[in-house]
């Protein structure tokens, strides 16, 4: 074999079987986008933009109706939510709910369900915020629907 073919060999057996697993390439929300609101980090997927520990890969505003920004291969994006734009945020701690997102050609429903509690028990005000768990399905504009577990919180 020679070795231009050699490398077109090398490079195609790196290359293709992660792009051909993975119809979505998730990056971390940059942190300028970030604030009070929920965000959720994929269980066991690294970021390659992450500056920050546990920089989340999803991001929404604490508003109901509040659009989702997501970063797929560096590009940055923010999915309109199905519900209607609201100035309250309606879930408290101990609740589930479901989230659904379109856009460029995507479509991203989040089901939220109670996370592990991480707020000090020492804490006599309360925590501003609350832990939740969720399973998000990535649909891309070509190819599966993806579905993820993540963790994160809502709150300030």
């Amino acid at each position: 074999m020679s070795l231009p073919r050699f490398a077109a060999f090398l490079l195609a057996s790196l290359v293709l079987p992660a792009a051909a697993g993975d119809a979505v390439a998730l990056w971390c929300v940059p942190q300028e986008r970030l604030g009070c609101g929920c965000s959720l980090r994929v269980t066991g997927l690294a970021c390659p933009n992450e500056t920050v520990s546990r920089q989340p890969h999803f991001f929404s505003a604490l508003h109901d109706g509040a659009p989702l920004w997501l970063n797929v291969a560096g590009r940055e994006m923010s999915l309109p939510s199905a519900r209607p734009q609201s100035q309250s945020f309606s879930y408290a701690r101990g609740k589930g709910w479901h989230e659904t997102y379109h856009g460029n050609q995507m479509v991203v429903r989040v089901s939220y369900r109670p996370g592990r509690n991480s707020c000090p028990k020492e804490k006599t005000e309360g925590c501003e915020y609350f832990d939740v768990a969720a399973t998000i399905h990535v649909t891309p504009p070509a190819g599966a629907t993806r579905t993820y577990a993540g963790t994160g919180a809502c709150g300030c």
